[in-house]
Formats: structure tokens, C-alpha cells, sequence
């Protein structure tokens, strides 16, 4: 968001979105997508 609105909540957030901690404006608040882990299949060898 672009939005210099102060945000409804400042703290205590869960884990994963701890970097919202502090932040005094929405604009401030970076939303980034993490790729899930890949799973490789492993080789059973006779």
C-alpha cells in the first residue's frame, strides 16, 4: 500500500510478520511472497 495512513495495529504480531513491528504508516509494510521449499523425490536403490 502507498497509504501514509498509520496503521490499526503495531505490534504483537505472529512470527512471520514480525517486520511490521514499529512501522508508523502502511506504506511501510513490505508484503513479499516466499516460495514454498521443493521437494526433490529420492532414489530407492535395489
Amino acid at each position: 500500500s502507498k497509504s501514509d495512513k498509520e496503521p490499526l495495529k503495531k505490534g504483537n504480531f505472529p512470527e512471520e510478520y514480525k517486520a511490521f513491528e514499529g512501522k508508523t504508516k502502511y506504506s511501510e509494510w513490505e508484503f513479499v511472497s516466499k516460495p514454498k521449499a521443493e521437494i526433490k523425490p529420492t532414489s530407492v536403490k535395489p
